[in-house]
């Protein structure tokens, strides 16, 4: 594993490297985002409202996952929750929306 120091000389030498491109591609992608955004004149109630769609959710979390633990109950179908990231699921990324084999996989295990 390397160290923080090794990681820092790495992320120099790749802005050494690739800057130009990193800085063009972000600005590409703010550009691209803020012609989206203008798209919606309703923009900033979209925002709120998805913050607490957000919220709530976070805040309902034991309910909405025992709703969901239930639901798949009843279809024979088996849930796991993991409590924090050590308990994932074996073989799933960390942090990340399993891979398009991994659900294909799951769905023909049903």
């Amino acid at each position: 594993m390397s160290s923080r120091r090794d990681t820092a000389d790495r992320l120099r030498e790749l802005m050494e490297t690739e800057g130009d491109a990193v800085a063009q591609n972000t600005r590409t992608v703010n550009q691209l985002s803020d012609y989206a955004i203008q798209r919606f004149d309703d923009y900033e109630d979209l925002r709120d409202a998805a913050r607490g769609i957000k919220e709530s959710a976070i805040e309902n979390l034991p309910e909405l996952l025992d709703q969901v633990t239930e639901a798949g109950r009843g279809k024979r179908r088996q849930v796991h929750v993991a409590q924090t990231a050590a308990d994932r699921e074996p073989g799933s990324s960390r942090g990340s929306w399993p891979t398009r084999r991994q659900r294909n996989w799951s769905r023909a295990s049903r």
